[in-house]
């Protein structure tokens, strides 16, 4: 049982490791009503993932 318990765990630790490098992910939080950048920022995010969140908000913006 306890092995299954850690292969579990670890690709959990794969795949919400890849959400970091999601451009989507970050664009549904910032464009969420209750997270936005506010909730990036507040959390603790690193400042190059601050900016690459401005930077999207700021094209989607533009764009649509």
């Amino acid at each position: 049982m306890a092995s299954n318990a850690d292969a579990s765990m670890e690709a959990l630790r794969k795949y919400y490791g890849k959400s970091d490098d999601s451009q989507m992910y970050m664009l549904c939080l910032v464009l969420h009503p209750a997270y936005k950048l506010a909730w990036i920022q507040e959390n603790g995010w690193e400042p190059h993932y601050i900016k690459a969140a401005e930077l999207l908000r700021d094209t989607y913006i533009i764009l649509f």
